[in-house]
């Protein structure tokens, strides 16, 4: 089975040796995963956006488990929910944590669980697949620093380039010097033609909406210190 976008989102963002996400992405890493979820479901014709840019199942019942809760949580509500007010929903720490425990028993991180200083217990999830880990990060970083060009092929790099941009990790991946051109390269991808025009959309809302929610917390944490 396929890594999800969420999965290579978590190995962009991941201190392999600490186990843990990088500070830079601390803000937005649980909003850009639930952003990642989304697009996973969308680019897999198990959601849609339909009227007034409400999210709906499509009957398509996804393989992955993560996924077919996503799909479940979506059908749960109510109304049909809007895509800003999606990712929201989507975005908790159970689902973290869910996203992590995947990852641990597909092979691609490791779990290790330590008390600090003896008392409060702590988990940490040291990077077990460092080649896969060091595959998308290249990708990504070649794509960003105007190494290669985009491609119809290209639609999943490019998703994670723009989560990339949108999560901080940009900044993990990049040179300082370089960082100004690869923030400008990331917001111009296109996803490529080989996306129907309508998943196109869906995307372009999901990706608003992952950085408008990332922006708001970003705001909420500075007003609070």
């Amino acid at each position: 089975m396929e890594r999800l976008l969420a999965e290579d989102l978590v190995l962009l963002c991941w201190d392999d040796e600490k186990g843990k996400v990088h500070t830079t992405c601390s803000t937005g890493f649980s909003t850009g995963l639930a952003g990642a979820l989304l697009l996973d479901a969308m680019t897999g014709g198990a959601l849609e956006v339909g009227d007034h840019d409400r999210v709906h199942a499509t009957g398509t019942a996804p393989a992955h488990p993560l996924l077919a809760a996503v799909v479940a949580d979506t059908e749960r509500a109510r109304k049909p929910k809007k895509v800003k007010d999606l990712v929201g929903h989507l975005d908790s720490r159970k689902r973290t944590s869910a996203l992590l425990d995947h990852m641990v028993e597909a092979g691609t991180l490791h779990r290790r669980d330590h008390r600090m200083l003896g008392l409060f217990p702590v988990t940490r999830h040291p990077t077990a697949d460092t080649r896969a880990a060091k595959a998308v990060r290249g990708r990504v970083h070649d794509l960003l620093i105007g190494r290669r060009r985009p491609t119809d092929e290209d639609t999943r790099t490019v998703l994670l380039a723009k989560l990339a941009r949108l999560t901080g990790a940009l900044s993990v991946l990049v040179a300082r010097r370089q960082r100004r051109e690869a923030k400008k390269r990331a917001d111009a991808f296109d996803v490529g033609s080989d996306v129907p025009e309508a998943v196109a959309k869906a995307i372009a809302q999901a990706q608003a909406a992952v950085m408008a929610a990332i922006t708001a917390g970003g705001a909420a944490a500075a007003s609070g210190s």
